[in-house]
């Protein structure tokens, strides 16, 4: 192999390895930012993330627990209000629309509202999940 060619193999060689050490760092960068706004979308995580940034006394810290998890049930009864609008609004929309409107609004729009309230059913499909969410009067899922 001449000087020239091997050199621009070394040259394309790295560039190509730099690209890849690149994508593998900002993707964990952006893995730990994700795993972390989930985290605070939990309550536990939400109520350490609060005691973090008021770095509560003791005195603080037990009423502030106290105060969570009264909002944390008031917040529960608003998602099943919410739930139960959009469901009424569904089957109103339904009613209005044809098969195919309603397959398209079910797809992009109803589907999309169930991702951030699954943390305990996370392998279950999508579509089981859209056909059995009337089944569920809980709340949170």
């Amino acid at each position: 192999m001449k000087p020239k060619t091997k050199s621009i193999f070394v040259i394309i060689g790295t560039l190509i390895i730099g690209i890849i050490i690149g994508l593998l760092i900002s993707a964990g960068f952006v893995n730990k930012r994700i795993s972390s706004f989930k985290k605070l979308a939990t309550p536990e995580g939400f109520r350490s993330r609060v005691n973090e940034i008021v770095q509560p006394d003791s005195l603080q810290a037990v009423k502030l627990d106290k105060l969570m998890i009264e909002f944390r049930s008031r917040f529960d009864k608003l998602h099943a209000n919410m739930r139960n609008q959009l469901d009424t609004m569904h089957t109103e929309l339904s009613k209005m629309l044809n098969p195919k409107q309603v397959k398209k609004l079910e797809r992009e729009l109803f589907r999309k509202r169930f991702r951030p309230f699954n943390r305990n059913r996370k392998n279950m499909r999508w579509k089981h999940r859209i056909r059995n969410h009337e089944n569920d009067s809980s709340g949170i899922k």
